[in-house]
């Protein structure tokens, strides 16, 4: 497993499906998502466009 940039967690691992919506016939229509699960960490501060802002992050 990997380890969060920002705070050194042990990072989870999501399954999201509907990120994986524009592939290809044929290719996997999922795609994983590492997820940090420390609620204080810099990583976890959502955008507008519910994205991870990682500029605003400090390692």
């Amino acid at each position: 497993m990997e380890r969060c940039t920002h705070c050194g967690e042990m990072l989870l691992v999501e399954h999201h499906a509907e990120l994986g919506r524009d592939r290809p016939a044929g290719e996997e229509n999922a795609t994983l998502v590492a997820r940090c699960p420390n609620p204080a960490c810099p990583s976890n501060r959502s955008t507008a466009s519910g994205g991870v802002d990682d500029s605003r992050a400090t390692v």
